[in-house]
């Protein structure tokens, strides 16, 4: 991979229920798989998901893959132009 020692790769998938609109069930099954293996022997791989909070109910098949989705979810609220 060319990382150096204590180096981490960071995967970032923006659009993420993209995969839901416009994968079937056989697609989707292969993403969870692969990210489950990555997950379970890359160490130095962390992934960030990016997606619509109306989606996230169909996260369930995947979190049955990889049970520790959801432990950190960090949800943005839109901005008000008082915070901007």
């Amino acid at each position: 991979m060319g990382l150096k020692k204590g180096e981490n790769l960071l995967l970032v998938i923006d659009q993420f229920e993209e995969l839901f609109i416009l994968g079937n069930k056989a697609e989707q099954d292969e993403f969870y798989e692969t990210m489950a293996q990555i997950l379970d022997t890359e160490s130095y791989c962390r992934v960030i998901f990016i997606m619509r909070e109306e989606s996230i109910a169909q996260l369930s098949d995947f979190e049955k893959v990889v049970p520790f989705l959801f432990d950190k979810r960090l949800r943005v609220e839109p901005m008000s132009r008082a915070k901007t």
